[in-house]
């Protein structure tokens, strides 16, 4: 529901939840039809772009549009929520190491982003299934540091706190 919600304009919250609603063709025509009518130096073009990698027909798609606006947007509201989606679509494509570097560009390129606590929790989640002990901690204790009201993301920070201690004492007993 995050995505969705972060959508401003009305015709791209319409879009996104005829996306989500079962209706992706729908939804593509209609921020087609927005991108289409809209230049590339508006400043809603980047939502756009965001828009259209949610309701993109391939991850391939996805993954242009929201590159597109991480890379010529950067600077933009949208720009830290794509880069963390493209982090989600990386590790749930089993390539932890990709998603870890992206969750690791949102804490460090992006510090005053809403989605630092989460990044950090999915990075460390990353960098422990990579067995990379310090990088874990480091999110976690990053995650832990920017995250002040929900309870469940701190339960879960710590706990990859807790695994990524455990994963150093191993490392360092095999040594």
């Amino acid at each position: 529901a995050r995505p969705a919600e972060a959508q401003t304009e009305p015709r791209l919250v319409a879009a996104v939840q005829l996306a989500q609603n079962g209706l992706p063709d729908s939804a593509r025509a209609i921020v087609q039809r927005l991108q289409s009518a809209t230049e590339p130096t508006d400043s809603l073009y980047p939502q756009i772009l965001y828009a259209a990698g949610l309701v993109a027909a391939t991850e391939h798609d996805r993954g242009i549009h929201l590159c597109r606006v991480v890379v010529e947007y950067s600077t933009s509201a949208w720009a830290d929520d794509a880069l963390f989606l493209l982090g989600m679509v990386a590790y749930a494509s089993g390539n932890p190491g990709s998603a870890l570097a992206r969750f690791a560009r949102v804490v460090s390129d992006y510090p005053t982003s809403p989605l630092i606590a989460q990044a950090a929790f999915w990075g460390a989640r990353a960098a422990g299934d990579l067995q990379n002990a310090a990088e874990a901690c480091r999110l976690a204790d990053l995650g832990l540091a920017a995250n002040a009201t929900d309870v469940e993301l701190k339960n879960q920070l710590e706990y990859q706190r807790q695994r990524c201690s455990a994963l150093a004492t191993m490392t360092r007993d095999s040594s």
